[in-house]
Formats: C-alpha cells, structure tokens, sequence
C-alpha cells in the first residue's frame, strides 16, 4: 500500500483521470455499435415482438381453457403440463382484526417502535438509558483529488 502524500494522490488522480477517460471513449464507442445494430435488426426484432405478442395471448387462452376444464372436472394436472394453481386470499378489516386478536389470541399482537421518531426524540433530549456512539470512516472527494492552490 502507498503512503498518504501528495505527489501518491497526485499519481493516483492522474491514473483516475486517465481511466475515466478511456472508459467515457469506450462506452461511447460501444453505444455507437449498438446504435447500429438495432438499425440494422429493427424489422427482426419487431418481427420478435409480434411472435411474442401472439405467443403471449394464445398462453391466455389455453391458460384460460384449461381453468374451464378445471372447474368442471376438478382436474389440477391438465394437457401438456398446464397446472391449475388454487390459491386462498382473505379479506378482512385490520381494526377489527386486531382488536379480535387482542382479545382471543393476544400472543400474536406485538407493538412497533417507530425507531425513526424515537431516535429523533432520543438524540435531542439525551435520555439517560440510551447511548450514542460516534463512527468515523473516510470520504472521497467526488469530484476527485485536488489540493490548495492547483
């Protein structure tokens, strides 16, 4: 590792730059490239959508059939592989839900710090059962390397 001194900053500013660049010329270039090939493949891809377009609603539909065929026979396991997926969602108001639960199953009810707020309040009042402890770690210059004077 190098030692923290200017002329190593310096150095290291200078490679820095010099990547940026190249990097900048390297993405442009390849941009460039990229632009070309989607010109030259525009009515290929296109044609590519429109395959998926239609693939895409003709899947609706034998996934629709085959729910059809679900409800009559009671069959999960259909044709070529298609599944039928049954699935169970509730509905029911949160209020009500909690104070049931407060009542019959209290267990399951568990009550939220908002940690944001409390921190707030915590670090302006300095409450006697809560510690701060100070990090420290090193920024880098965004705009890179610079010194006083130059």
């Amino acid at each position: 590792m190098k030692t923290l001194n200017q002329e190593n900053l310096m150095t290291w500013q200078k490679l820095s730059d010099d990547c940026s660049e190249l990097s900048r010329a390297f993405n442009e270039e390849m941009n460039k490239v990229i632009e070309a090939f989607r010109e030259a493949n525009k009515t290929r891809a296109e044609h590519i959508l429109e395959m998926r377009k239609v693939l895409d609603e003709e899947q609706e539909g034998f996934k629709s059939q085959a729910l059809e065929v679900f409800e009559e026979t009671g069959v999960k396991k259909g044709l070529g592989g298609i599944g039928i997926r049954v699935t169970k969602k509730l509905g029911y108001d949160i209020g009500v839900a909690l104070e049931w639960s407060k009542k019959n199953m209290p267990v399951i009810v568990s009550e939220v710090i908002d940690k944001k707020q409390f921190e707030k309040y915590a670090k302006e009042t300095k409450l006697d059962f809560v510690t701060i402890n100070e990090g420290r770690s090193a920024t880098w210059p965004q705009k890179g390397i610079w010194f006083e004077g130059k």
